[in-house]
């Protein structure tokens, strides 16, 4: 198909979220719907031309490369911004119509979801396109993006991902879907996008939520405030005009009316980026020991009260002043081209390598956030 699904994408951090511990990867997942009939194409590989408004998409002869970020895993209209393909839930994603039913019966257009996909060969024109084994006919994907040109059955799936129940060339398949339990390995995450501090406007995205991957419900809480609901504005992101005075509190509710807390998840303006949170929802197996609180430390920004490897900043943790570092010596540091993204979210939305980030000055000698996007010299 040809490039057309270009939504904005969020990236937001919080810092310390809601229940339970780690989620074991399960070998099969929980079904939470009955089966429904559809097609499936795929994107980002060689049927997708050059995107005139975006080169960097591919090339009119040889298309997009497969392994490269595009749509759902680079710019996808829930909010998630750049997928790694080596983390959860590993490029295994796909985009739904709008009309979808599933999209329809939430405020998140299904935004982190999980469905199996199955090729069928049921004749007609589609026949004998699924996999020769088969025992590689089947796979779970998570939605991570909207097809609006699809239609209500047509689901819309990452090439490589495509790949493991029909070559990708074939292009389009008849497929059998239903719904079921996400389980990533690993915690619940909160992403903060715009942190102005109180009184200011917030945005957040969580991810990676186990057992009915979706979040039907997000309210957070001041220091001077009651609760009070965020409002989704796309995909999994959430919002607020108007923050109350720090620290804030956040609950988070699943599609399934399961219910987390965590107490004083962020307590500093400025905070942005990914921030896992060593809690997670409950799986209908019961298999994920759980519990519904977490109280941030008061002395770090980090669920686990030691130093955080997410991204983050505060005043005293801001990059140094053109030429100097951390140690006053490596004349080395960010700075972002506008004000409008940090360096951190242009790194996730995989920027570093545009052009208009690689501009060289006598004052930045390495670009644009030479530092977050790994362009300081090996002394540094």
């Amino acid at each position: 198909m040809v490039p057309q699904r270009q939504q904005p994408s969020t990236a937001l951090q919080l810092t310390a979220v809601a229940v339970a511990v780690l989620c074991p990867w399960l070998a099969a997942s929980v079904p939470l719907s009955d089966w429904h009939s559809g097609i499936a194409t795929n994107y980002g590989g060689a049927q997708d031309g050059m995107n005139p408004y975006d080169p960097s998409f591919g090339t009119k002869e040889c298309g997009m490369n497969p392994y490269d970020p595009s749509f759902g895993t680079k710019e996808g209209a829930c909010g998630y911004g750049l997928l790694d393909k080596n983390t959860y839930p590993f490029w295994s994603v796909a985009a739904f119509s709008l009309s979808n039913s599933f999209s329809l019966a939430g405020p998140a257009k299904a935004c982190g979801q999980c469905y199996e996909i199955k090729c069928v060969d049921i004749g007609g024109p589609f026949a004998g396109r699924c996999s020769k084994d088969s025992n590689q006919r089947s796979v779970v994907v998570t939605i991570t993006d909207v097809c609006p040109e699809c239609e209500t059955d047509h689901i819309d799936m990452q090439a490589l991902t495509f790949n493991k129940i029909a070559p990708m060339e074939v292009g389009r398949i008849n497929i059998q879907y239903r719904r079921v339990e996400c389980t990533p390995p690993e915690p619940l995450n909160v992403d903060i996008n715009h942190n102005n501090g109180p009184g200011a406007w917030l945005r957040i995205v969580v991810s990676k939520a186990a057992g009915y991957g979706g979040i039907k419900l997000v309210q957070m809480k001041g220091a001077d405030s009651d609760w009070m609901g965020m409002t989704n504005k796309y995909g999994q992101a959430w919002e607020v005009p108007v923050t109350p005075k720090l620290p804030w509190d956040f609950r988070i509710v699943s599609d399934d009316s399961q219910e987390v807390t965590a107490i004083g998840l962020i307590n500093s303006q400025g905070m942005t980026g990914d921030v896992p949170t060593n809690v997670q929802f409950a799986l209908k197996g019961g298999s994920v020991s759980t519990s519904s609180t977490y109280t941030a430390s008061s002395t770090s920004s980090s669920p686990s009260g030691s130093p955080s490897s997410s991204p983050s900043w505060s005043p005293e943790s801001s990059p140094s002043p053109p030429g100097s570092s951390g140690s006053g010596q490596c004349p080395c540091s960010d700075q972002t081209p506008d004000t409008t993204y940090t360096c951190d979210q242009q790194k996730k939305y995989g920027k570093c390598d545009s052009s208009w980030m690689m501009v060289k000055t006598d004052t930045y000698p390495n670009a644009f956030c030479a530092r977050t996007c790994g362009r300081c010299p090996s002394t540094c």
